[in-house]
């Protein structure tokens, strides 16, 4: 863990996934906590992140039976991030009380890819930023 900003449990099994992940929100100035099974996740959810990032396929639990366990005991964002980019899962997660659903970048031969209507985070202007086109000058 590190940095002095808002704290963020990631949870997920993948450590490339969680390499990446925690890289970048650390990078941003968070601190990052890390659980690798819905055990620890729900342990570590009670000492009251400020974010959950929650990946619905872990080795010991369905994360969509994670949402209502982890509010039990306390109530804090939870967002999932998970491969699963079914409309079913993403309802039923909303359902149970996530805030928002991010479906991961898909696996193409062997190595992550980034999804390519995702703008990029180096573009020059903040409309390429926001994914926007160019604004019209004025007439």
């Amino acid at each position: 863990m590190s940095g002095t900003g808002a704290r963020i449990l990631v949870v997920d099994d993948e450590p490339a996934i969680v390499r990446a992940v925690q890289a970048n929100l650390e990078r941003r100035g968070f601190r990052v906590d890390i659980a690798a099974s819905g055990r620890e996740a729900i342990e570590r959810a009670q000492a009251h992140p400020d974010l959950i990032l929650l990946d619905l396929s872990l080795p010991d639990a369905d994360g969509l039976d994670l949402i209502p366990a982890i509010r039990e005991h306390v109530y804090v964002p939870i967002i999932v991030l998970s491969a699963r980019g079914g409309e079913r899962d993403k309802v039923r997660a909303l359902d149970l009380g996530a805030d928002d659903y991010l479906t991961k970048a898909v696996r193409r031969g062997g190595a992550l890819r980034a999804d390519p209507r995702r703008p990029s985070a180096h573009a020059a202007y903040p409309h390429e930023r926001a994914g926007l086109s160019k604004p019209r000058a004025h007439r």
